[in-house]
């Protein structure tokens, strides 16, 4: 990569002569350079081999051959590159890694290299490197290694081959770094556009492909030749927001400034922007050519490019309607944001007093208190609340806002009613475009008026409950009277069957998805019967046999939060290798698997009516037995101390070879 270096000459008069700086090469100057320039020195450690191989692929004219990686596990605990480009004469490797800030690309912006430091990045977590090199024949093989602070290089071996040329850098990773080294590999290839080929481990690919998600939207201009931005879907955060150049990622504090939008991604051509010595961070501001300006610019172009490709595309849909609907299916920043804006503008140009909000009253009908004095907004119609306006009133059951509570109940959402008695405002108003969201009291259809009875009969009109069907969800049904005694299992709730609450929370907020059948069982429902959620000032319509469920699945909750919290500190590494290896050993272990078939989103009431199943009793429980576990494990590793190794790198070794080693200490020991 070319570097921008806009440095000035200094002219010296008067015939004296200038000295020019040096810097020792010491430990503690190499240590400085190497390990301190690096905010993450496993990303350093693999990125740079990676992309010196993309380079070399490069120079090689070879850009459709793939790398050859190899990504550390705890097996097979070491990373390597091969590239089939090049190679390094002898003369160049010593120059390459025994010499800092020598660099051969800084005349190209073919090459992503250019700092002189980077073929040494391994050293910031191991102290050797093994380097491959076949070259115009022969095959060396060389090692780096630290030697009291500074790096040394030796050639083990050399032979005439018939191999290409190329370069394999390989190192081991230490255990402390291994799975930082391993979310570095990702990291790198998540942009990557060069072949490659993971010779090891594919879950990594899989794991890079899950990162590798389609942009929302992508911007181009004439004036930014080869920029290219991309824009998402909220999938991510701001805060993932890079500059890819050179097919490697980097932060940038323009990007990141825009915490509110979701991820975007700039790519421009190599030798745009300068960057830190770590290969991290864009340089912006003092001496940057001007790419902060330019890169600000190409962000606001962008924004404002994806806003008006917004605009026409809600401009194209005929009715309200499809416009909320296609905002509420794709969401994110632009959509829920930049929608909301939109549909304010539209409507402004049909309601004169819609700048930008209405004055309203919210009712939820089923007689739930109406919320007064609010406004109407974009945001409303969104969630797809629609707007009434008062142009009709009468007393009693044919009033507006009875006809807005009966509208309320048929569509399953609040309705906004304004006190604007005129219609004169209406300006650019499409009837059609806005049907469901815009109406008027009159046309709205009254309460339909209940069959009363004076007589003895036991008829009586239809009350809203809810039923839990077998998909988990509550149902809304009518019941007489008379079927409400054959009422077995209920919940009771105050305030309505839309809104209302019960000791679980809200009705909306509870529904069981798992197995309903699961439920049913064990609070004594019988094949065949319903559990209900009825209203409380109908508990006594129920017959005497009825039983109010509350307490049953307060219980059941507990009871399932109880063991799934046990379950889940039973699932984790330290309790998952710590019991196979007591198992092996002979020793008894419980088995906590529990399959919870409450979600946790279940509500649960402020109080607690079961505090032996409390998640604090769990945790002491758990704390308990794996102290006794821990205790009877340490004597095992006393014992038999590889037995601690494979435990603490998480291999979960073949039982046999544990055995065969166990046998083999206890054999020893008998014989001394």
């Amino acid at each position: 990569m070319i570097v921008n270096n806009d440095r000035s000459e200094a002219f010296v008069s008067g015939g004296s002569s200038a000295v020019t700086g040096t810097i020792a090469m010491n430990p503690e100057m190499f240590d400085l350079i190497i390990r301190g320039i690096y905010k993450n020195p496993a990303l350093a450690a693999v990125r740079e081999p990676l992309f010196n191989a993309v380079d070399a692929h490069t120079e090689a004219g070879a850009k459709d051959v793939p790398v050859e990686i190899h990504v550390p596990t705890s097996l097979e605990s070491w990373y390597s590159v091969k590239d089939h480009g090049v190679g390094m004469s002898p003369e160049c490797v010593e120059k390459t890694f025994m010499c800092l800030g020598e660099s051969t690309k800084r005349s190209s912006n073919e090459l992503v290299g250019a700092k002189g430091i980077g073929s040494k990045a391994p050293l910031a977590i191991c102290d050797m490197i093994k380097v491959t090199s076949v070259f115009n024949g022969v095959k060396s093989v060389y090692t780096v290694f630290m030697d009291k602070g500074l790096p040394k290089v030796i050639c083990n071996r050399r032979k005439e081959t018939k191999e290409h040329n190329g370069v394999e850098v390989r190192f081991t990773v230490p255990e402390e770094h291994l799975f930082s080294t391993r979310r570095a590999v990702v990291h790198c290839l998540r942009y990557a556009e060069f072949p490659y080929t993971i010779l090891n481990d594919e879950t990594i690919i899989a794991s890079v492909n899950e990162k590798r998600i389609t942009p929302d939207f992508i911007y181009t201009n004439e004036d930014f030749p080869g920029w290219k931005m991309e824009i998402y879907a909220g999938a991510t955060n701001s805060y993932e927001s890079v500059v890819v150049m050179g097919q490697q990622p980097y932060k940038s504090e323009a990007l990141s400034a825009h915490t509110g939008y979701p991820m975007m991604v700039c790519r421009i051509p190599i030798g745009d922007c300068n960057i830190d010595p770590g290969r991290e961070n864009t340089i912006e501001g003092v001496n940057d050519g001007g790419f902060k300006e330019r890169l600000e610019a190409f962000i606001d172009l962008s924004v404002k490019g994806r806003i008006a490709e917004l605009d026409r595309e809600l401009s194209s849909y005929s009715t309200l309607r499809e416009v909320v609907d296609v905002i509420g299916k794709k969401g994110g920043f632009f959509y829920t944001i930049k929608g909301v804006d939109w549909i304010t503008k539209k409507m402004a140009g049909m309601l004169t007093i819609y700048h930008p909000t209405i004055c309203c009253d919210i009712l939820y009908g089923h007689g739930l208190r109406k919320t007064r004095g609010t406004f109407y907004d974009a945001r409303r119609i969104v969630a797809g609340i629609p707007l009434v306006l008062r142009d009709y009133e009468v007393k009693g059951s044919g009033s507006a806002v009875s006809r807005c509570n009966y509208l309320a109940e048929v569509i399953g959402t609040s309705v906004a009613l304004s006190d604007i008695s005129n219609v004169e405002f209406l300006e650019g108003y499409d009837k059609d475009y806005c049907e469901g969201f815009l109406l008027m009291a009159h046309d709205l259809p009254q309460r339909p008026k209940t069959r009363s009875s004076s007589s003895s009969s036991t008829y009586q009109p239809g009350y809203v409950v809810l039923e839990l069907c077998d998909d988990g969800y509550f149902e809304r049904r009518r019941l007489t009277k008379a079927e409400f005694k054959n009422i077995h299992h209920y919940i009771l709730a105050e305030g309505g069957m839309s809104r209302g609450q019960t000791m679980f929370g809200s009705i909306p907020s509870i529904p069981w998805q798992p197995d309903v059948n699961y439920i049913r069982s064990n609070i004594g429902c019988k094949e065949g019967e319903t559990l209900w959620i009825i209203p409380e000032g109908r508990s006594d319509w129920v017959g005497s046999d009825a039983v109010n469920c509350t307490n049953a699945l307060l219980t059941l909750l507990d009871k399932d939060r109880y063991y799934n919290k046990i379950s889940s500190i039973s699932r984790n590494t330290f309790f998952r290798t710590r019991s196979r290896i007591l198992k092996i050993f002979g020793y008894k272990v419980k088995d906590f698997d529990y399959n919870m078939k409450m979600q946790s989103r279940t509500f649960r009431p402020s109080y607690d009516v079961t505090p032996g199943f409390s998640l604090d009793a769990a945790d002491k429980y758990m704390a308990h037995y794996c102290r006794m576990m821990l205790i009877v494990y340490n004597k095992i590793v006393d014992k038999y101390p590889l037995v601690g190794m494979i435990c603490d790198s998480e291999l979960f070794a073949n039982e046999d070879k544990i055995l065969q080693y166990k046998a083999l200490v206890d054999a020893s020991k008998d014989k001394q």
